[in-house]
């Protein structure tokens, strides 16, 4: 019985371990002297017809963001926010620059 539970409980931590990939930089922005934010995406999945998520992390001196994007690139106003973590900034803090970069980065896939 032991045996079993502790082979569930391995299953269970490699199936909803991390995929070991390092998020992808996709913007830096400059907010004052030295400070800067970083925006990068991470564990993107890619759906057919032109719908892909990503996780949107931001990092720096504006503060942490966490977020889930769905981006839809054949109708890019269809796109929207998924979840957002409650981390100091929200989703109106990701620059237009950020979100460019990212529906280049996840739709000019081949």
């Amino acid at each position: 019985m032991l045996l079993r539970v502790t082979t569930g409980l391995l299953c269970v931590l490699s199936a909803t371990g991390a995929h070991g990939e390092t998020p992808t930089l996709i913007h830096v922005d400059p907010v004052g002297g030295v400070y800067t934010q970083s925006w990068l995406i991470d564990d993107e999945i890619f759906y057919a017809a032109g719908i892909r998520t990503a996780t949107v992390i931001g990092d720096g001196k504006l503060g942490d963001f966490k977020g889930t994007l769905y981006v839809d690139c054949g109708t890019p106003e269809n796109s929207k926010w998924l979840s957002v973590e409650d981390l100091y900034l929200d989703a109106s803090a990701v620059p237009r620059a950020a979100i460019v970069g990212i529906r280049k980065a996840l739709c000019d896939q081949p």
